[in-house]
């Protein structure tokens, strides 16, 4: 029988829970496990009622035959019915006084059968037996034996201490919003490693363990990997923490930063713009009262005031990498040696043999670049241009030149910053015989970071990065550390495409610095309608003529269920009879949030509903929303440990990269769930840990940022509005630009023209300022 758990402020005053938790006493019939700990059970409650099926991450190290008490939420599943969401899982002991006498015995010292009958006669009098055996339970540090006897009582199960703090935290925080039980956990073990008290001391170590964190919630922060301010804050409050607590007004001040720069892909915050930042978390707090307290407790934001006089608040891991990116490119300003020290003429038969050994003649611009390229006396050369203008083909012609000259071919690298870039890089440079890899690949990973730094460099004579205006700042630093300062850096990219998702300027912030710069204008590559409307947009303009190969609809209306079902329709058309299925089309839209239950133009929704049309009745994933055969996309740089005979080797996959879910992999032992082989549109297979399924998102429809770096044969782009900061002409732009043979944009052309009016908004960034005072040093 299902009953109102014990009151929880009877441990923890003050902290209310969200959900009224019941328990179960029972016995554990079946379990299965995730590796990344959700679990499914099945279990019978020892009062004889009917059998019950539990969930959740707190039956991970139980054993089936067990009795246990189970503490949770009980939930109503639209197809498996009344399920118990476990909060916390305890050994069962009954309110027996023979049992509890017998581990009262077991647990302490100097409690024998004497003291331990006259503690349990104690309660039963008092008829506080059942409190009694709670404590035994959950905090034996709490047990009062000094009614019984004068000895020292000293609880000897410490090794059970651990499990007993996690239990404590899971049991008042999972009810909060955001709260993971991956995360309790988290904060359990660093509370746990507090100092414990000496040995023979009365001092209540779990107890000890929650206050100190109840004391400043905001403290883990930090470095806790998914407790954000959010969910310290929605803590806070439940325990009473002043709004104007200088714990929550320093963290607050690091939150706002944080996102604030990451909202608009700023370096820096100007006062105006933190104090917005500030405003959208808490109206009721002022710039200059946050900014003292963040400063005062040492969080992670550095003020600096500019040459102008300008207040900047950075981020410090920001800061950090935009001083030591500044330092880098001034140092690469220096006159270094050529690739090729040939005299003009030279130069200028070998690019020719080149040409004719490949079978394409380059326009004159694009032999100048060349050129240029292969007699600079600088080391950072960028080539921008537009989609066809052949970007990629005079790197492929300095390759050649190069290797007429004997270069080794381990002397140059060819890497772009996502995947699905990099493989459409290593396709077009298939016939030099280059491959092509992501920045992260290139670098190398492993636990510690990257395996090629300022300490271990690479060994590239000539390195081509394409898609260049995805470069974020800290992916910038990390490449510059590790890439020697002779070593030529060739940046290939496209202005009018999105900026990186993340903090920086990249791109344009060296287009501002005197390197050698290539802009190349002529187009090569025959795109018919679709290139036109790409270069239309680069500039501006609307074009919404129909052409074989561009389709404008002219209405998006209001999204309902029957409206996106139209467009559903539409797009699985569009999918049909394509090489490489639904890898080879996409949907595309500016905007992610909305609720996957709400009719709306975006990706959460829509994927929702793709999914039940292309994915109905595909295996499900325990544990996540997922399913065999869903297209997905993954949305953090994760490490992946792949063990080998000959020593274990590490794969990073990138924020953005895509693919789809083969197949489920379980330990044969025990049938945990131990990853998903995901097949990744770069070719690639990966065993994607069960730990990190939080980290999978459906990609049957993407955003157009997520989409960057990628081609598709066919693009549905549905062209919503929105404010001028976000929706803009780059969204149009990047939109229209991954289409490679057909392209339909659904939306009112009033609309669309109105967004393409919109240049993109300028970024805040030092970087230029940094590398001129420099520069100005130096000299």
């Amino acid at each position: 029988m299902l009953q109102n758990a014990p009151d929880r402020q009877s441990t923890l005053p003050g902290l209310q829970a969200s959900a009224a938790a019941v328990s179960v006493a029972a016995e554990l019939l079946s379990l299965n496990v995730l590796s990344s700990g959700w679990g499914r059970a099945t279990v019978a409650p020892i009062d004889g009622s009917a059998q019950l099926s539990l969930i959740g991450n707190a039956l991970a190290d139980l054993t089936v035959g067990h009795t246990y008490e189970f503490v949770g939420v009980l939930k109503n599943h639209a197809t498996y019915g009344p399920q118990l969401d476990v909060q916390s899982a305890l050994n069962f002991v009954p309110s027996d006084p023979i049992e509890i006498r017998k581990l009262l015995i077991r647990c302490f010292k100097n409690v024998g059968d004497a003291n331990a009958r006259k503690l349990v006669a104690l309660h039963q009098e008092r008829k506080t037996l059942a409190t009694l055996r709670d404590q035994l339970i959950r905090n034996p540090y709490q047990i009062d034996f000094t009614e019984v006897t004068s000895l020292l009582v000293e609880f000897t199960a410490v090794n059970d201490v651990p499990a007993m703090v996690e239990r404590l935290f899971a049991l008042h925080l999972l009810g909060i919003e955001r709260m993971s039980p991956r995360v309790v956990k988290s904060l359990a073990t660093r509370y746990t490693s507090v100092p414990q008290p000496e040995h023979g001391s009365l001092l209540d170590p779990i107890q000890q363990a929650w206050d100190h964190f109840a004391a400043n919630p905001y403290a883990p922060v930090r470095d806790t990997e998914g407790y954000g301010f959010p969910t310290a804050d929605a803590i806070a409050r439940t325990l009473k923490i002043a709004s104007d607590s200088a714990y929550r007004l320093a963290a607050l001040t690091t939150y706002a930063l944080d996102e604030g720069c990451a909202r608009e892909g700023n370096t820096y915050l100007r006062k105006r713009e933190l104090a917005q930042a500030i405003s959208l978390v808490d109206p009721r707090v002022t710039v200059d009262q946050a900014v003292a307290a963040a400063l005062a407790s040492g969080e992670p934001i550095h003020l600096e005031t500019s040459s102008a006089g300008e207040q900047r608040y950075y981020p410090t891991p920001l800061f950090l990498a935009e001083k030591r990116v500044a330092a880098s490119l001034a140092a690469r300003m220096r006159v270094c040696p050529p690739m090729l020290d040939l005299s003009r003429d030279e130069l200028g038969r070998l690019i020719r043999d080149a040409e004719k050994g490949m079978g394409f003649s380059l326009d004159p611009s694009q032999q100048q670049a060349v050129l240029a390229i292969l007699s600079s006396t600088r080391t950072v050369h960028t080539v921008t241009a537009g989609p066809g203008c052949g970007k990629t083909a005079i790197m492929e012609v300095v390759v050649q030149v190069l290797a007429a000259r004997n270069t080794r071919s381990t002397d140059y690298g060819f890497a772009a910053p996502t995947g699905k870039a990099a493989k459409v890089l290593g396709a077009r440079i298939a016939r030099i015989n280059a491959t092509a890899r992501t920045i992260h690949a290139t670098l190398g990973v492993n636990e510690d970071g990257f395996e090629h730094n300022a300490n271990n460099l690479l060994g590239f004579k000539v390195l081509v990065i394409d898609e260049s205006s995805m470069l974020d700042l800290l992916l910038l630093d990390a490449l510059l550390q590790a890439t020697p300062m002779d070593t030529h850096l060739v940046l290939l990219g496209d202005t009018q495409q999105l900026p990186s998702v993340s903090p920086g300027n990249c791109l344009a912030d060296l287009l501002s610095l005197p390197f050698d710069h290539h802009r190349l204008s002529k187009v090569h590559r025959n795109q018919g309608g679709i290139l036109e409307v790409v270069n239309r947009a680069a500039v501006g303009e609307s074009d919404t003529a129909n052409r074989e190969d561009v389709r404008f609809i002219p209405e998006l209306p209001e999204a309902t269920e029957q409206t996106v079902d139209a467009v559903i329709t539409y797009y699985a058309k569009a999918a049909e009879g394509l090489e490489g299925g639904l890898a080879s089309v996409c949907l595309l839209v500016a905007r992610r949030k909305g609720k996957s239950d709400t009719p709306g133009w975006n990706t959460t929704y829509l994927n929702q509903r793709l999914r039940e049309r292309f994915n109905p009745d595909g295996l499900k994933v325990p544990g996540a929303p997922l399913r065999v055969g869903d297209r997905i996309i993954i949305r953090k740089n994760i490490l992946i440990r792949i063990p080998e005979e000959k020593g274990d080797k590490f794969r990073q996959v990138v924020n953005g990269d895509t693919g789809s879910i083969e197949r489920v992999a379980t330990r044969s032992d025990t049938g945990r769930l131990e990853h998903l082989v995901l097949a990744l549109d770069d070719g690639t297979r990966v065993p994607f840990p069960a730990e990190h399924l939080a980290n999978l998102d459906l990609a049957y429809a993407m955003t157009v940022h997520s989409a960057q770096g990628s081609e598709y044969r066919r693009v549905v782009f549905l062209c919503i509005n929105g404010s001028p900061s976000f929706v803009h002409r780059g969204i149009v732009f990047t939109a229209y630009s991954r289409a490679r043979a057909h392209l339909t944009v659904i939306g009112n052309p009033s609309v669309l023209a109105n967004i393409l009016r919109r240049p993109q908004p300028a970024r805040l960034s030092g970087l230029v300022e940094r590398v001129t005072a420099l520069q100005l040093i130096s000299n």
